[in-house]
């Protein structure tokens, strides 16, 4: 796990050294940078993983010259693959993954990305072709941003060393404040900035002298076809109950061969442990594998959201090195503007904090490599707006009436009626339903906000157009699509990085993914039950007291927190004329919104996003500091 920057265009203009003093904290372990062909300069921070030595280091060039490789993150399939090229004549000088993508490279081109598994953002200079090629792993998992202006092309692993070139311009991108605003979040290939993009998870993007050409190199939807082919071959004659053994058997055999791969590496290793079936199954079976495993527990000090003592039943009944740690709302005010400096892009996700303490204190701990179940409720049906509650079945049952009181309740109760039609979408468009969930019903306040005319509806719907699966299925694979590598993958990355641990998601192995998503929706939720496949599987690792409680996020009580200091906070920076100069406002509409006190109670909730892009602005925009520890508190938060 590491941090790069490349650009090509004005060199003499463009300081290597400060671009990379800005991700320093993606790989405090060794900094190189090199010229290439006069035209391109490549830089590398690197975290050692894998073969501590120097032959590890990058940027990695062939014995030739002619190809040069940044890579980030982890191969976990590179030892078979190195034995492949050792078969046809390679040798190797190192004995981590990077030398063997290189190698790879140089023996099939891209066509090696069919035959990487694991998480990657590469970069990579071909002298032969004079092609400059980045490329981002399927599942979105690491980071890859990238800005062209014509005479200057430049990428990095996050956006600040980007912000600091000349050429790169700091124009905000409204459609994508507006992305923000209803879900918390930016879809690749927007960025909050016009002039940089986000390479979108499984393309890569080749640079050459007839210009720029971007390519999707890994298809989830014709991965699940081809594995619902091969199940039917294999089951069409067996009965339902073997077919129901076989696929427990089939997930546990997958998610055990994940569990392994992820577990290579150097240096010591973790596990973020919470209550919660995903994490719980990951450090039962991590257990079988390593004894005495670090694992990592985080709660709340009001007592809300504490799953500490199921995670110690856990790391009791696999005797790990358990760890049990505290946040306070305080934290959250102290902590926020250093969040925002090592996000660098807007993220509203509540899990921020929690996710940035942890990591913290587990590298603290002196571990630099950490699993988490993350992309577990994506694969398992795990949230619970994939289904209805008590009071929206009752409505689809009598949809006649329903309708009727929607109407009525129109006028008198617009928010009552809006709840009604909401849940009405279940039988008729499950996916709009999802969609209307996340943004809240906030698309006509953000039009005016922003005094902007989009459909961000259309928007998501999109990425399931031609998605033929069941209507579970479907919801699942938007979120795959959106919300785990624009919101998780990009929180995991930066609160992870921010503390120099590589983070790692054993739920996200292209086997597993695959094989999850090519089973029907009835299979992974019986009867309308979440995670019902993963319980059942679950049942032989943990103990029963997973199965009495309710799902809870990993995410902060905010709204809890929205009554004292930090609901002041809010207040101040909002209705301050720093604030309300942004030209990206509707100036008239913002001020009268953020004027009302009970708005803060009402919809505390956009305000807070409000809240979080100002701070955004501050930090990124006006100020441009190069290191978190430059920033000034008292100027962040001034009113």
């Amino acid at each position: 796990m590491c941090g790069f920057v490349g650009f090509t265009g004005d060199i003499e203009k463009n300081n290597i050294t400060d671009y990379l003093e800005r991700i320093k904290h993606r790989g405090p372990d060794q900094t190189k940078s090199i010229f290439l062909s006069k035209k391109w300069i490549f830089g590398f921070n690197r975290l050692s993983i894998l073969d501590l030595s120097l032959s590890g280091a990058q940027p990695m060039q062939s014995q030739d010259k002619m190809v040069t490789i940044m890579h980030n993150g982890e191969i976990y399939n590179y030892r078979e693959l190195r034995g492949k090229l050792e078969s046809k004549g390679y040798n190797f000088a190192s004995t981590g993954d990077t030398e063997v993508i290189l190698n790879m490279y140089l023996e099939y081109g891209l066509d090696m990305l069919r035959e990487l598994q694991g998480m990657y953002a590469l970069a990579i200079w071909d002298e032969r072709n004079q092609e400059c090629i980045l490329v981002r792993d399927p599942y979105g998992i690491k980071p890859l941003y990238y800005s062209n202006s014509g005479d200057n092309f430049a990428f990095s692993s996050e956006m600040k060393p980007l912000l600091s070139m000349d050429f790169v311009s700091r124009e905000i991108n409204k459609e994508a404040m507006a992305e923000f605003l209803a879900f918390e979040y930016i879809h690749a290939p927007n960025t909050i900035f016009k002039s940089i993009k986000k390479l979108c998870p499984g393309h890569y993007l080749k640079l050459s002298n007839t210009g720029i050409e971007i390519k999707e190199y890994y298809n989830l939807k014709n991965a699940i076809l081809k594995n619902k082919t091969d199940a039917v071959l294999q089951r069409n004659k067996k009965e339902e109950g073997e077919i129901a053994v076989d696929i427990q058997e089939e997930v546990v055999s997958l998610l055990k061969e994940s569990v392994k791969k992820h577990l290579q590496s150097d240096v010591p290793i973790g596990i973020f442990l919470s209550g919660g079936f995903d994490s719980g199954l990951l450090a039962a079976l991590a257990s079988e594998e390593l004894e005495g495993i670090n694992t990592y527990t985080l709660n709340f000090k009001n007592g809300e959201f504490d799953e500490s003592i199921l995670a110690k039943e856990v790391a009791e009944k696999y005797k790990t090195r358990h760890h049990e740690f505290q946040v306070k709302s305080d934290d959250f005010i102290n902590l926020l503007p250093e969040i925002l400096w090592y996000c660098d892009e807007p993220l509203g996700d509540s899990g921020i904090l929690p996710n940035f303490i942890i990591n913290k204190l587990v590298a603290q701990d002196g571990i630099k490599v950490v699993l988490s179940g993350a992309g577990g409720d994506e694969l398992f049906a795990g949230y619970t707006y994939y289904f209805p509650n008590e009071k929206e079945s009752l409505i689809i049952k009598h949809p006649v009436l329903a309708s009727f009181l929607s109407r009525v309740f129109k006028v008198l109760k617009p928010d009552i009626s809006e709840k009604i039609n909401r849940a009405l979408l279940y039988r008729d468009n499950p996916i709009k339903h999802l969609i209307q969930v996340q943004q809240g019903g906030n698309l006509e306040f953000i039009y005016r906000l922003l005094d902007i005319d989009i459909d961000l509806t259309k928007l998501k719907e999109n990425y399931v157009i031609d998605f033929l699966e069941d209507g579970l299925n479907k919801q699942l694979y938007l979120d795959f699509m959106t919300y785990l590598p624009d919101d998780l993958m990009l929180l995991a990355d930066r609160t992870t990085m921010a503390h120099s641990v590589e983070g790692r998601v054993p739920f996200l192995y292209g086997p597993l993914v695959e094989k999850c998503f090519s089973l029907p929706g009835t299979s992974k939720a019986k009867a309308g039950v979440r995670k019902a496949l993963l319980k059942e599987i679950a049942k032989k690792y943990l103990p029963e007291s997973f199965y009495n409680v309710p799902k809870r996020g990993f995410y902060s009580p905010i709204h809890k927190w929205s009554n004292g200091e930090f609901g002041n906070l809010v207040y101040k920076v909002l209705n301050s004329k720093r604030a309300e100069s942004r030209e990206v406002w509707n100036t008239s509409f913002y001020k009268k919104f953020v004027q009302e006190k009970r708005n803060y109670k009402l919809h505390f909730n956009k305000m807070y996003l409000m809240f979080i892009l100002e701070l955004y602005f501050r930090i990124h925009l006006d100020a441009q500091y190069k290191k978190a520890t430059e920033i000034s508190m008292e100027e962040i938060y001034a009113g």
